[in-house]
């Protein structure tokens, strides 16, 4: 895949031999990541980290590219993507705002993501995985997943923003 002059590769995360490489961290490595935590914890001591009011917003203006808002369907059975930042397009080598997270995910990998969204929406926890994709090139994707809850609009459904921290992109 190219876009406006960088060269991805291809990365299908729904084919079965997409090895992903997942390890879960205790928190956040990336700063971006650290930053949307503790932004994320500023909120809810007041609050609480509400769509529409606190994302977007220019605390996040320089992670915005890197997040996506996701909206759970028939009780978390699946997750909608509502918003999808530029960091998405790079993972996922088309824009994914509108899909299903099976839409973008199948079988085990599907499985595990939706549990692990359900799981911090569940504890109100926020959680980080370190992600590394291999490639045929020898060359690999490299980024830190982080994810916190939110409230909806309404502020009566849990919802789920998510980061996707490339190492490669630090500013």
């Amino acid at each position: 895949m190219q876009a406006l002059g960088y060269i991805w590769g291809d990365v299908n995360p729904r084919d079965p031999l997409c090895e992903e490489i997942r390890t879960f961290l205790p928190g956040p490595v990336h700063g971006h990541g650290r930053f949307l935590v503790e932004f994320w914890r500023k909120r809810m001591q007041d609050d609480g980290f509400v769509v529409g009011r606190d994302l977007p917003s220019r605390h996040l203006s320089h992670a915005l590219r890197n997040l996506s808002v996701l909206e759970p369907l028939d009780g978390g059975k699946d997750y909608r993507i509502r918003v999808a930042g530029m960091a998405m397009l790079r993972r996922f080598g088309h824009d994914v705002t509108g899909c299903d997270l099976s839409d973008v995910f199948s079988g085990a990998a599907f499985v595990e993501r939706r549990s692990e969204i359900s799981t911090m929406l569940a504890s109100s926890t926020p959680y980080a995985v370190d992600v590394k994709i291999p490639t045929e090139e020898h060359r690999q994707q490299h980024f830190e997943v982080v994810g916190v809850p939110a409230l909806s609009p309404d502020r009566k459904t849990a919802w789920a923003v998510m980061g996707v921290f490339y190492y490669d992109w630090l500013r």
